[in-house]
Order: structure tokens, then sequence, then C-alpha cells
């Protein structure tokens, strides 16, 4: 049985405290300049379902603010330094944020995606019935990295991390499923099945939802 090498852990350690200081700093701009902001899978579920530090790695922070408050973020995260970040896509800004829902920006090795919806790709979008006012009206206040945030309701926040990992990774996602029975775990007083049922139906994602839980508990039992 393989041992992870002492230095490998280090480095991964030291990157989770370097991406923590600077999601910080992102997160307490927007916050000043009064853009509510959703932290999305691994950010939102770091410090809340992963018991040690280093046990979710990010390689991208993914963030959800509101349309309307793009062309009000997009200079702060360039004050704070970082640029578009388009290597190997071709995508042209405007393209991004209209047909793809989601613009990266990179400073380094840190990546920052700002999002409008919780779905990436117009033809994902137009399949499905995702209610971005209710999911708003829902989102818990919190703490991320130290500064003000918002995280996804129970209950929205698991059909968002089936839906993620079964059609944007194909049922093909490791740490898609640690979040899923993390947050079912950290949850499970409080997650109300009956309206995730529901909400899955109104959503019409009731069979990316249904695919992933199966994949998850499958994982729970090996």
């Amino acid at each position: 049985m393989g041992t992870r090498n002492p230095g490998t852990s280090y480095a991964l350690l030291a990157q989770e405290a370097l991406q923590t200081a600077e999601i910080q700093r992102v997160l307490t701009c927007f916050h000043e300049a009064g853009i509510p902001v959703i932290g999305l899978k691994g950010i939102a579920l770091r410090e809340r379902v992963y018991v040690r530090q280093g046990q979710r790695q990010m390689y991208d922070v993914d963030l959800l603010i509101l349309e309307g408050d793009f062309l009000q973020a997009e200079p702060i995260l360039q004050n704070l330094e970082y640029q578009f970040y388009n290597e190997g896509m071709g995508w042209t800004l405007p393209f991004a944020r209209a047909l793809m829902g989601q613009v990266p920006y990179h400073k380094g090795a840190m990546v920052v995606e700002l999002h409008w919806h919780i779905v990436s790709n117009s033809w994902f979008r137009a399949t499905t019935a995702f209610d971005l006012d209710g999911l708003w009206s829902r989102a818990v206040p919190t703490e991320i990295a130290g500064a003000p945030a918002l995280r996804l309701c129970p209950e929205d926040e698991v059909l968002h991390l089936c839906y993620h990992t079964a059609v944007h990774h194909g049922l093909a996602h490791p740490h898609g499923y640690r979040d899923i029975l993390g947050v079912l775990r950290v949850e499970r007083d409080t997650l109300d099945w009956p309206t995730l049922v529901e909400r899955a139906r109104a959503w019409r994602v009731s069979v990316a939802v249904w695919a992933a839980l199966k994949v998850a508990r499958g994982r729970m039992q090996e």
C-alpha cells in the first residue's frame, strides 16, 4: 500500500493556505462593493464538509454572482491583478459570459470563475428550468475563508452537485461524489428530501440527480 510523499503533502497544504488567503481578499472586496456572492462546490465545502486540511483540492474557485453585477465585479478582479483566462479554449469574454454562463480569470496559478448561472453552457441551460430567483432567496449566510459570503441551501446544494457531477462530468468525477456524500452527512438532520425531489422535478433534473445519487450510494458502500 503506497504512502503519500511528505513533500507533496506540505506542498498541497501550502497551496491551500495561499488559495485561502487569496479567496479572502476576493470575497472581502466583493462584500465591500455590495456584491453578493454564493460559493459553489469546493470553496463552499472545504471548511464545512472536510475535516482535515488538504482533503479537498481545488483547481479553480467557483463564485456565483448576479448577472447584473458582472460589470461591477470584473474591474474588482482586474484591480486584484486577475486577467481573463481563455488558454486552450479560444473563448472571447462576451462569449464566455453570455453562452457559457461563466468567465474564468487567473492570477498566476490561481483561477477564479465567475458564474451568473449554476449551469454552464447555454445548451444545457435550455434543457433545464433552474429557479435562480428562488435559489438566491434561499441562500444561507456564511463565512468562507474568513470573509462574508453565501452558500446554497442544503437541497439546492445537493441538486447542483448531483447535476454537475452527472452532466458536466458524465458521472466520472471522484471529487463530485465525495462532495455529495459530505453534504448528505453534514446536512442529514436538516435536508428536506420531499422538497429536494419536488424541486428536482420542477427543474427538470430528476434523472441526472437520481443517477448521481445512485453512483454515490455505491461508492459509500465500497
